[in-house]
């Protein structure tokens, strides 16, 4: 209510901020202010009060009246309050905003001279516990563990064009591929359409679809993981990443909770674990990154200011959440793939609850417990 009447649009699909628009009101929103809301409910006022006097789309005032009658009941905190808390909340340039906010008269110079733009502070991720690993076991033969392959099966109505390139036994099952691709090409490629039902029958000798019911395919691909079984379950949870250097080259250790001690080798990509870069006395320990911990990264022309989302662990590239999530920056507010090697600035940071960012101090590397 207490939004509507003071005119703040509220979206919450845009990005982080309007948290702190609503502290901002909950912090001006008196007592006496919240007895008042709550005789308007009684009356049923509340819902004219939000809807009757202002079109709540173009800003055009329906019922003067109305509107003088709220304004003297809940008048704005303070004189140009609206136009300070829109400046305060999206304003990133900080010369422009200090500016900004002189011309309102509001703040003393000395105050003005320490404003700066709203940075969103998030809680780091620290995870206790996690599962080993996932629950699916795909199955590998002896070959396939050499290169970190796995076979498994994939439904008709999810089959893409690039799956042809590995589908078992192609030769022993080239009249059903073949059949299968037909079917797929005459639907534009959209598996869907072509298999409606989700399943197709297999031709029989005189080829017509009589056989037995098809509704997947089996395929191989690449996929690292840890042995169970005999065959290769997918990592679950990792811990953290540990992060070291060597020769002005940085280099990521993933930490998984299945890890019974510290591991020792860095991520190379797209290579088997047992060919990754060994971790000896001649690396350089940094820091260890969880999810939700502020980085600033330089590399080349390109500079990252945000929040450490993941590591791939096939590329050894890191993603990182922009601190609002707008977006408008990158996908849902995350640039992804960002390979460090040769970072030319890698630093972990820390930031309090109020957007305020601190350099920290050289951690040491933490045990598994």
């Amino acid at each position: 209510f207490l939004r509507a009447r003071w005119g703040l649009l509220k979206v919450r699909s845009e990005n982080d901020r309007h948290h702190a628009m609503d502290a901002v009101v909950v912090a001006c929103c008196t007592r006496a202010m919240n007895k008042r809301i709550a005789e308007y409910s009684k009356n049923e006022e509340l819902r004219f009060a939000k809807e009757g006097y202002v079109d709540q789309e173009t800003g055009e005032v329906l019922n003067l009246a109305a509107l003088r009658k709220l304004e003297n009941r809940f008048p704005a905190p303070w004189k140009h309050f609206r136009e300070e808390l829109q400046l305060r909340l999206y304003c990133n340039d900080r010369q422009m905003l200090q500016e900004e906010l002189a011309k309102l008269g509001t703040y003393p110079e000395e105050v003005l001279k320490a404003v700066k733009p709203l940075f969103v502070s998030r809680a780091i991720q620290r995870r206790g516990t996690g599962a080993l690993h996932k629950e699916t076991i795909y199955s590998q033969t002896a070959e396939q563990k050499k290169e970190e392959l796995v076979t498994r099966k994939i439904l008709l109505t999810e089959l893409k064009q690039s799956h042809f390139n590995s589908l078992v036994d192609y030769d022993r099952n080239a009249k059903l591929y073949e059949t299968i691709r037909g079917r797929l090409e005459a639907a534009g490629w959209d598996a869907k359409k072509a298999f409606p039902e989700g399943s197709m029958r297999m031709l029989d000798k005189e080829g017509r679809p009589n056989g037995a019911v098809v509704k997947s395919v089996r395929i191989t691909e690449k996929k690292t993981g840890t042995s169970i079984r005999g065959g290769l379950a997918e990592n679950g949870l990792m811990r953290r990443v540990d992060v070291f250097k060597k020769n002005g080259q940085y280099f990521l250790v993933p930490v998984y909770f299945w890890h019974k001690e510290l591991p020792n080798r860095a991520v190379a990509a797209y290579k088997p674990e047992e060919e990754w870069f060994l971790i000896d006395n001649q690396f350089e320990w940094c820091f260890s990154l969880i999810p939700n911990d502020l980085i600033s990264l330089k590399i080349k022309d390109r500079e990252f200011f945000g929040y450490f989302s993941g590591l791939n662990r096939a590329t050894g590239a890191i993603n990182i959440a922009v601190h609002d999530r707008d977006e408008k920056n990158g996908k849902k507010g995350i640039f992804e793939g960002i390979g460090v090697r040769n970072a030319l600035i890698f630093k972990k940071l820390a930031v309090d609850v109020l957007g305020n960012v601190y350099a920290l101090p050289q951690e040491p590397r933490h045990e598994l417990a």
